[in-house]
């Protein structure tokens, strides 16, 4: 088939295309046909978008941040007869002692009370009164009592060098506990309040 021949049947293909979209849109349009003239079509599609998108995104945001304040602890002076502190490690293991001072603003009698460490070890005080505003020492070692330093008499240590608690307890109740030393891997000084 010839240059010519095949130019003639593709503009005929385009031609009879041409004509069924025409009339399958409705409209009718002749075209004519001249000899040995390549037809032109022209096709001018119009598209017209007009989309109209609203977004209106509402995002509220209300945060609520409440303060609560911690409160300031206020040292106060103890109102109660109670341990002052534990020395447990002196030079000589036997001059180990603890302190008890009588702040509740008058005479306490202790007669019968006692003082005892985590292991159950028990000093009982023997006739004793103790004044306000004064404090006792307790000795773990052996001596003569004087008015306010007592000796338990004992003849080893009590008080544990790394960490213990030491409770003061009268007839009914305990009434102070002191612990020292490092518990659970820090170090603690407590008393009872």
């Amino acid at each position: 088939m010839s240059k010519a021949a095949k130019w003639t049947l593709a503009s005929l293909i385009v031609l009879s295309l041409f004509s069924l979209v025409l009339a399958s849109s409705g409209l009718n349009a002749y075209l004519p046909i001249v000899a040995n003239e390549h037809p032109t079509a022209t096709l001018s599609p119009t598209i017209t978008l007009s989309p109209t998108i609203t977004l209106t995104p509402t995002i509220t945001l209300t945060p609520t941040i409440t303060l609560t304040p911690t409160p300031t602890l206020t040292p106060t002076t103890r109102i109660a007869l109670f341990i002052q502190k534990i020395v447990a490690d002196p030079e000589y293991p036997l001059d180990e002692y603890v302190d008890i001072l009588n702040n509740t603003g008058e005479i306490v009698d202790m007669t019968g009370w006692t003082l005892r460490d985590e292991s159950e070890n028990i000093f009982t005080f023997p006739i004793f009164a103790l004044p306000q505003g004064k404090s006792v020492r307790i000795y773990t070692g052996p001596g003569e009592d004087e008015i306010y330093t007592l000796y338990w008499g004992r003849s080893e240590q009590v008080w544990n060098d790394v960490s213990d608690c030491g409770w003061l307890r009268n007839l009914d109740r305990i009434v102070d506990g002191y612990c020292y030393g490092t518990f659970f891997g820090s170090l603690l000084e407590i008393t009872s309040p």
